[in-house]
Order: C-alpha cells, then sequence, then structure tokens
C-alpha cells in the first residue's frame, strides 16, 4: 500500500459564505437556481425553518445528488421552536456553548432531486453550534458524495457525513472528537477514497485503559468497519517481541522494526551492519535511580560486542502514549539492559505509529535523526 494520506477538510462557516457570495454564475444559472429551491420550499415540511444567511437566503448546496445529471438542492433546517432564531449567525454562535437559555434545536437536512415531488429529510438531532457545513467527494468516482454537518457541544465536537450515493440511495455516518472519542475523514492508502478512522478510549478491568483504532470504509451501503487495533496492547506485544529478540541477540530480527528515514514506512533489517542500532536505542547516561552519572558505556554496542545480554526491561504501557491524532505520531520511552556483572544500562528509544497501522508492521522503532532528538 502507499503511504501518502490526504485528510479531508470540512468548509467552515465564514468560508462557506464568501463561496456562496463569490460563485454567483450566470444569469441564467441563478435562475435555474431559484426555480429549484423555490420547489424545495413548496414540498417542505411545515414543522421544519430554513436556516438563513445574512442576506435572508436559506443555507443550500446545489449538487447534482443522485447521478441523474440533474442539479440538485440540499437545505439545512430546523425544526420550529420560537424559542430559537433560525439564522446562520445566531446558530453559528459559540456563546450558544455556555448560555444557561440555550436551546438544542433539531437539525433536518432536506434534499430536493429536481423533477420529484416530494424532498428527502434525514433529520441529524438535537445540536446545540453549527460549525461546518460543505460537501466533499469520497472516492475518484462522481458517486458517492457527502454532506458533512459540523458541531460543537460541551463535550467536543460532533461531524456527521450524510452519504448520497448514485439512483438517490442515502445513508449517513457520525463521528465525534471528546476527551475519549477521536475521528477523522482521511485517505489512509492512497487510493483515492477517503476513510473514516475512529478511536476509542476505554477502561480496561485491571489493565489500565485500552485504545481501540477502527477503519470505516466507504461501500455501496455507506461506512462500514473493515479493521480494528487495540493500540495499548498492540505496543505491548511488540516491547515484549524486541525484548525476547534482544535477548536472544536476534538483530536482524531487531532491525526489521526500524524504520530508516531514506525508506519511508519500509521496515529495512540492520543485519549488514549492526553499528546501525547505535542510532536507534541512544544511551541515557543515568543509573538505576535515575539521578546518578553511570560509568557504563553510553553506546548500544551488543550487536558487535562480546558481552551476553542477560535481561531486558522496557515498561508495560497501561495507556495510550501517542499523542492526538495518533497516526504518524510517536513517542519516547527508556527501557534497561543487564549483562555480566555489570551495572544496568538504560537506552533510549523512539516508536511511531504508521500513517496507516492496519498493515503488517504497525508500529517501528526510529533512527536518532527521524526521531527529532
Amino acid at each position: 500500500m502507499r503511504n501518502t494520506r490526504t485528510t479531508a477538510q470540512s468548509l467552515p462557516i465564514l468560508g462557506l459564505l464568501l463561496l456562496l457570495l463569490a460563485s454567483s454564475g450566470s444569469a441564467d444559472e441563478q435562475s435555474d437556481r431559484s426555480e429549484l429551491l423555490e420547489k424545495a420550499l413548496s414540498v417542505s415540511p411545515e414543522y421544519t425553518r430554513t436556516i438563513a444567511v445574512h442576506n435572508g437566503e436559506p443555507l443550500t448546496l446545489f449538487q447534482d445528488l443522485n447521478g441523474d445529471d440533474a442539479l440538485d438542492v440540499s437545505m439545512l433546517t430546523v425544526t420550529f421552536d420560537p424559542r430559537v432564531e433560525p439564522t446562520l449567525e445566531a446558530l453559528s454562535n459559540s456563546a450558544r456553548l455556555y448560555a444557561e437559555d440555550t436551546v438544542h434545536p433539531v437539525f433536518i437536512l432536506e434534499t430536493y432531486f429536481a423533477g420529484q415531488e416530494a424532498i428527502t429529510t434525514v433529520e441529524i438531532g438535537r445540536r446545540t453550534v453549527l460549525t461546518d457545513f460543505g460537501l466533499v467527494r469520497l472516492t475518484t468516482e462522481a458517486f458517492p458524495v457527502a454532506v458533512t454537518l459540523g458541531f460543537r457541544n460541551r463535550s467536543g465536537a460532533e461531524t456527521d457525513l450524510v452519504i448520497f450515493h448514485d439512483r438517490g440511495r442515502v445513508s449517513r455516518f457520525t463521528y465525534e472528537e471528546t476527551r475519549n472519542r477521536r475521528g477523522t475523514l482521511v485517505d489512509l492508502d492512497g487510493d483515492g477514497s477517503l476513510d473514516v478512522v475512529t478511536t476509542i478510549r476505554v477502561p480496561e478491568a485491571g489493565r489500565g485503559y485500552e485504545t481501540f483504532i477502527e477503519l470505516w470504509e466507504i461501500g455501496e451501503t455507506g461506512f462500514s468497519r473493515t479493521a480494528s487495533l487495540p493500540l495499548v496492547r498492540t505496543v505491548n506485544s511488540s516491547l515484549q517481541e524486541t525484548t525476547a529478540d534482544i535477548e536472544a541477540e536476534a538483530w536482524s530480527l531487531v532491525g526489521e522494526r526500524v524504520r530508516l528515514p531514506s525508506d519511508g514506512e519500509q521496515h529495512s533489517p540492520f543485519a549488514a551492519d549492526v553499528t546501525a542500532l547505535e542510532s536507534v536505542f541512544l544511551a541515557t547516561g543515568h543509573d538505576d535511580e535515575g539521578d546518578e552519572e553511570s560509568d557504563a558505556p553510553g553506546v548500544f554496542d551488543y550487536p558487535a560486542s562480546e558481552v551476553d545480554v542477560a535481561e531486558v526491561t522496557f515498561p508495560r504501557l497501561a495507556d495510550n502514549p501517542f499523542p492526538a491524532p495518533y497516526l504518524g505520531r510517536s513517542f519516547r520511552l527508556v527501557f534497561r539492559v543487564e549483562c555480566c556483572d555489570g551495572d544496568p544500562r538504560f537506552f533510549e528509544a523512539t516508536v511511531a505509529l504508521g500513517e496507516n497501522p492496519f498493515g503488517s508492521s504497525p508500529l517501528a522503532f526510529l533512527t536518532h535523526g527521524e526521531s527529532g532528538k
């Protein structure tokens, strides 16, 4: 798999307004859109109200949404409530997050397909602050295409995708951005199709916290989960395997866990140059208490020496060590090596999570230069 990623960015509300103002088009195009919008409003449910932008026009997106080559229109509306001002200015005001009298309206996406006599409604649900309303193509083909809606609340953020497939089929997907949940829309393997990668952090009795990374891929019926990775268990398992390889002096296997700067995501063995591990495992220069300088050698020279490694101790993790958004990020740890009758030696290593962690080698050690130290 290629490792080039493309992240889909939804259009901020302010940017959307500027785009709407700039894309006036020809007089004929404006007339066609106006006529289409009038038809959509004529069949809009009586219990909803359109969200007006600053010029009083409804908040809309025009796009062929069912594959018949005719222009369709999607309108973002809210259910009628006399306490709610149905304007973009009011509903996108972040002060709503903390105002005691804030009413959380039910948002509805209404879509009118040209030539039809009814409107298709998708209830988004009760939300607090509207932050994004845009359109994103999910593959290299014309369909599927998604209307993206972003919202904020006191817990974080939420993204709703209303996905239009050809022939008018509609599906939906939602992901959150909170303390324990994250999601992103990204082309994970560079094939031109956008995937959703979500993470959820959950407690595990007696172990701490596990973070599950899940891959959702688009298909004919919408997004479906195709892979899942328990991140903390995967890191601990990899460190245990590295421990066994170092104690067995299987240096070529240790080298296969290293990512070289010139190879990108390729994991290349160091069998031809065992001293290369010196640039991966860096001596800390401290003793077991961590506060006194050690006289032990400051280089990871075991592969080239005749000294046998007696015991290796990596820390056992109880929570996700990677900084958000996790993919492509790294963390540093310190591990202990004991040999002969000498003092224990301590080394620092940088562990990276791949941009695409669902391959055969989700983790890698970084060299001195690539880790940025």
